[in-house]
């Protein structure tokens, strides 16, 4: 079960991270696909009409290839990398999260971590109704919750409390 809860963490954090450098590639995306078109159509009209000046698509594809090889565009998504960034930020830690709950659940079924079966959790009694399912699932977010030394965004501390 351990396995299985770790390689769908592993394999979610995976797509994560595949479908944000698509998104960070946008520009480039569109540019190729831009590029791919002009080309045929030049092709075509060069067939059709031979080197007529008047139907070139040479000088915009040169611009577009310019535009592609000195990366001109990138200024204008530098926003759009950075919120790339904060978005891959939050994949790992949510990938952590999902590997932290495995864990202690795997060592509540097990025993397997003596010093981690030490800790207490405290609630609320009206957090117990919030609670719901299995209490031995839930137990890693009681845990997260009420000790506030275990802290998924610093990995080092995280990797010390358990």
């Amino acid at each position: 079960m351990l396995n299985q809860r770790l390689d769908d963490a592993l394999r979610t954090f995976a797509g994560n991270v595949k479908s944000v450098t698509e998104l960070m590639r946008f520009d480039s995306a569109v540019l190729e696909l831009v590029l791919q078109h002009l080309h045929a159509l030049d092709g075509r009209l060069k067939n059709a009409h031979g080197e007529n000046s008047r139907l070139n698509v040479s000088n915009t594809i040169a611009v577009l290839r310019n535009i592609r090889e000195n990366e001109s565009l990138q200024p204008h998504y530098r926003q759009m990398l950075n919120q790339c960034n904060v978005l891959l930020v939050s994949y790992f830690a949510s990938a952590v999260a999902d590997v932290f709950r495995a864990g202690v659940t795997e060592a509540i079924r097990t025993g397997a971590r003596p010093k981690l079966l030490k800790e207490e959790i405290k609630i609320e009694l009206a957090e117990v109704a919030d609670i719901g399912g299995d209490l031995v699932d839930r137990a890693a977010d009681l845990l997260l919750t009420s000790n506030r030394e275990i802290n998924l965004q610093n990995t080092r501390a995280f990797f010390t409390a358990l």
